[in-house]
């Protein structure tokens, strides 16, 4: 099965390849769940720390946790936990979001934020 999820991710890299400035296929979305699956944990964070991807790539939420878990999955504790402490810092809704489908139930209140409701927008109190 790791075999069918590397073939995926090379063929995700290449793509990105062909036009890496402007990624008309948007592999930046999807190519880091394929390397984590696929364990390319190494080459997934050597393009997330070339100089060109680390620019263009800073602001997707997706790409900084995935760092931290790539980190993770290398047994680079340290590592992993300053990139998860960076991502949840710069994108908090995101773990929330994560901790309220997971039910979590033991989170720090300051991570939970608050989530409205289409049907808490119409009550009233």
């Amino acid at each position: 099965m790791r075999a069918t999820w590397r073939t995926a991710y090379e063929w995700a890299r290449l793509l990105l390849s062909l036009d890496p400035d402007n990624d008309p296929y948007r592999m930046c979305l999807i190519i880091d769940r394929l390397a984590l699956r696929a364990h390319a944990t190494d080459s997934f964070l050597a393009l997330t720390r070339s100089s060109f991807f680390s620019k263009k790539w800073a602001d997707l939420p997706n790409i900084q946790y995935s760092q931290a878990l790539a980190y993770k999955m290398m047994n680079d504790k340290v590592k992993a936990a300053a990139c998860l402490a960076e991502a949840v810092e710069r994108y908090p809704w995101v773990a929330s979001r994560l901790f309220q489908d997971l039910e979590v139930q033991k989170t720090p209140p300051s991570v939970w934020g608050v989530f409205v409701t289409a049907q808490s927008r119409y009550d009233t109190h």
